[in-house]
Protein backbone atom coordinates (compact mmCIF):
# COMPACT_ATOMS: atom_id res chain seq x y z
CA UNK A 1 0.00 0.00 0.00
CA UNK A 2 1.12 3.69 -0.79
CA UNK A 3 -0.12 6.28 1.42
CA UNK A 4 0.50 9.10 -1.24
CA UNK A 5 -1.69 11.55 -2.87
CA UNK A 6 0.23 11.29 -6.40
CA UNK A 7 2.63 9.27 -8.14
CA UNK A 8 5.16 10.56 -10.86
CA UNK A 9 6.01 7.87 -13.53
CA UNK A 10 9.11 8.88 -15.66
CA UNK A 11 11.09 7.64 -18.28
CA UNK A 12 14.28 9.00 -20.28
CA UNK A 13 15.35 7.72 -23.01
CA UNK A 14 18.92 8.49 -25.95
CA UNK A 15 17.16 9.50 -29.10
CA UNK A 16 19.51 10.86 -31.91
CA UNK A 17 18.45 14.06 -31.42
CA UNK A 18 18.91 14.00 -27.95
CA UNK A 19 16.73 12.79 -24.87
CA UNK A 20 12.92 11.76 -24.80
CA UNK A 21 11.43 11.98 -21.26
CA UNK A 22 7.78 11.09 -20.73
CA UNK A 23 5.84 11.56 -17.65
CA UNK A 24 2.92 10.25 -15.94
CA UNK A 25 1.35 11.95 -13.03
CA UNK A 26 -1.73 10.27 -11.01
CA UNK A 27 -3.76 11.20 -8.21
CA UNK A 28 -4.10 7.81 -6.44
CA UNK A 29 -6.77 8.30 -4.28
CA UNK A 30 -8.79 8.60 -7.38
CA UNK A 31 -6.85 6.00 -9.54
CA UNK A 32 -6.61 8.62 -12.37
CA UNK A 33 -4.11 9.64 -14.48
CA UNK A 34 -3.94 13.57 -13.93
CA UNK A 35 -1.74 14.73 -17.19
CA UNK A 36 1.17 13.04 -19.39
CA UNK A 37 3.59 14.99 -21.25
CA UNK A 38 6.35 13.87 -23.80
CA UNK A 39 9.48 16.00 -24.28
CA UNK A 40 11.97 16.13 -27.02
CA UNK A 41 15.26 17.85 -26.09
CA UNK A 42 18.77 18.07 -26.63
CA UNK A 43 20.81 17.43 -23.68
CA UNK A 44 21.90 21.27 -23.01
CA UNK A 45 18.15 21.81 -22.24
CA UNK A 46 17.88 18.95 -19.37
CA UNK A 47 17.56 21.40 -16.79
CA UNK A 48 14.90 23.55 -18.51
CA UNK A 49 12.58 20.86 -18.80
CA UNK A 50 13.38 19.72 -15.34
CA UNK A 51 11.86 23.16 -14.34
CA UNK A 52 8.81 22.88 -17.11
CA UNK A 53 7.46 19.33 -15.44
CA UNK A 54 7.97 20.69 -11.58
CA UNK A 55 5.95 23.54 -12.87
CA UNK A 56 3.64 20.85 -14.47
CA UNK A 57 3.34 18.60 -11.24
CA UNK A 58 2.77 22.01 -8.95
CA UNK A 59 0.11 23.21 -11.33
CA UNK A 60 -1.69 19.80 -11.18
CA UNK A 61 -1.14 19.45 -7.14
CA UNK A 62 -1.98 23.05 -6.11
CA UNK A 63 -4.10 24.74 -8.67
CA UNK A 64 -1.16 27.56 -9.68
Amino acid sequence: RIDARAFLIGRVAESPQGLEISVRLWDVPADKQLTEQQYAIDRDNLRGTADRISDLIRHQLAGR
